[in-house]
Formats: structure tokens, sequence, C-alpha cells
């Protein structure tokens, strides 16, 4: 997906040497992530305060407001992403509330870290993995682990080899570790799980 200075965005469809397959335009506001699961992206349309469905192989979308979910006029979503059943995350940045919805984007459940937005700040990053939800945000403890069975928060991040973490922005899991890009420092960082 790629950002225009006009805030439009394009996702290109690379093969493995860079060669452009496919170009998407669906009339994106300053889009900031996307996800895919199957043949459908979901994609977090920031500036349009919307989460967008666009399936791969027969091109329809299916778009959804998201500031009735939050009650934030001026919501900003900045990621997005799927579990292993095919339902979709994404979170208010400023608010710090998490929302779920089902792959046709029907309201399923709503998070809010309201009683910890000190440690917070703003969510930056989610990714579903082991039944876990793993937030990447601007505070206290920049990568938060919630138990999605417990209903708790299990663990929470702040160091990297004895240094701060400041403002990650995606991870990847493999095998029994975690790899975090650790924005302002310029570095990625490989955590155990």
């Amino acid at each position: 997906m790629y950002r225009f200075s006009n805030l439009k965005n394009k996702i290109f469809i690379h093969d493995l040497k860079g060669k452009i397959l496919n170009e998407i335009k669906l009339n994106l506001k300053d889009a900031q992530d996307l996800s895919i699961f199957d043949n459908n992206i979901a994609i977090a349309n920031t500036n349009d305060r919307s989460l967008i469905i666009y399936n791969l192989k027969n091109k329809n979308y299916v778009k959804k407001n998201l500031i009735k979910f939050t009650n934030n006029k001026k919501l900003l979503i900045k990621t997005v992403c799927w579990d292993e059943y095919g339902n979709i995350y994404t979170a208010d940045f400023d608010k710090c509330i998490i929302l779920k919805f089902d792959i046709n984007l029907n309201f399923l459940m709503k998070l809010s870290f309201k009683k910890i937005y000190n440690q917070l700040k703003v969510i930056r990053g989610i990714k579903i993995y082991m039944n876990n939800l793993f937030i990447l945000n601007r505070g206290e403890y920049p990568l938060i682990v919630y138990d999605l069975a417990k209903n708790k928060i299990s663990k929470k991040f702040d160091v990297y080899k004895n240094l701060r973490f400041n403002n990650p922005t995606s991870l990847i899991f493999h095998k029994d570790h975690l790899y975090l890009t650790d924005k302002e420092n310029d570095r990625l960082a490989k955590l155990k799980l």
C-alpha cells in the first residue's frame, strides 16, 4: 500500500522480483495498514474513519464507518489484523479502544483500555497470536499482551537489551519469538514469547 502526497492510497501487488502484477484503486484516504486473510484484504482507512474489506477474487468491497462504535468523531484507525477464524480487529488510536468484527463487518465486541490509558497513550498496532492480543503503543509499556481467553493483561514489555522501546509499529511471529520494529530507535527487536 502506497501513500501519496495528496493522502490518497493505491495498493500494488508485486511478485518477489518487484514486478507490479496488479494495481488496486479504492478511493482510500490516507489508509495506514492492511492485512490479508484468504482472498480478503482488510484496510484501516484512516482519514475516512472506516474499515474496508476488499475481495481479491470478485473485486467487491464492504465499508464500515467506525465512529459510532467509539463515539469519537476524530477517530483514527492505524492498524488492522485478522485472527485465525477470519475475525477482524482494529483500534481507535486515541481512545485506546479495540473493535472486533466478523468477515462481513458485523460488530462483535469492544475492548476498552481506558483504565490503563496512562500506560498506553495511543494504539499504533495490534496483532493476534495464539489467543493473545499484542498491543503496540507509545506509552510506558510499548508492547502489552492481552490474554483474550482470560480477559486480562498477561505481559508488559518496556525494554529490549536494557534499552527502552520507543514507538513500535509492527510485529511478526516465528516459532517461540516475536520480532518488532522499534521505529524511533531504527532497529528490530527479538523477544522470546
